[in-house]
């Protein structure tokens, strides 16, 4: 199950379009019956954000200490709420194994969700003070609902629809993309002479 889980999270990752920019982080939100899993893929900018969180990790070498601050920086930072605006708690993370990549850390994170009670809200800033531009860039996944989306300095927070999308918004969205694109190239080798539209009647006016 593990190595599933651990293949779905690396496909996740391809919302880092660059995956060596300190600048972008990606997470994976996963629902299960009595909790909330977030796989995060995090650069190696974590460790100064641990510093500004908390500057006495500066002379620290105790590993539990370097965790508690890494568990409270989660806590303050990365917050989740069911759909009635109850906040659920922060258990516990564990860190992966990130396969020999110094320049990011991958944990996962997981929430109580003890009633298995809908997603209605995410809010992410980490790594928002260690730049302006940071971008977080979500996977979520609730029964039959999926849903990208990113936070920003400018929208730390994204609210949930009860009914959320799933994957068959996405193909609508595409197939219609798909006509009205096909319908402006065709019109154009029609204007040309090169073919007669064969779509047309479709877009025509009463």
């Amino acid at each position: 199950m593990k190595k599933i889980i651990s293949i779905l999270f690396g496909l996740a990752l391809v919302f880092t379009a660059r995956a060596h920019d300190t600048k972008v982080a990606s997470f994976t939100i996963y629902t299960k019956p009595q909790f909330v899993e977030v796989y995060a893929d995090l650069p190696w900018t974590l460790r100064n954000a641990l510093l500004e969180f908390e500057p006495l990790l500066e002379e620290q070498k105790d590993q539990e200490f370097w965790d508690k601050t890494l568990k409270s920086y989660f806590e303050a930072n990365l917050k989740i709420w069911t759909q009635e605006g109850e906040p659920l708690d922060l258990l516990y993370f564990e860190k992966l194994d990130n396969e020999g990549h110094d320049h990011a850390a991958q944990y996962l994170i997981t929430y109580d969700n003890a009633y298995g009670a809908a997603i209605g809200k995410v809010k992410n800033t980490i790594l928002f003070a260690q730049s302006e531009h940071q971008v977080n860039n979500h996977f979520f996944k609730e029964n039959s609902r999926s849903i990208s989306f990113k936070t920003t300095r400018r929208k730390p927070e994204v609210f949930i629809d009860k009914e959320g999308s799933n994957e068959n918004d996405w193909l609508w969205a595409l197939f219609f993309i798909g006509i009205v694109s096909s319908h402006i190239l065709l019109s154009y080798l029609e204007g040309k002479g090169i073919i007669k539209h064969p779509l047309k009647f479709l877009f025509k006016r009463n």
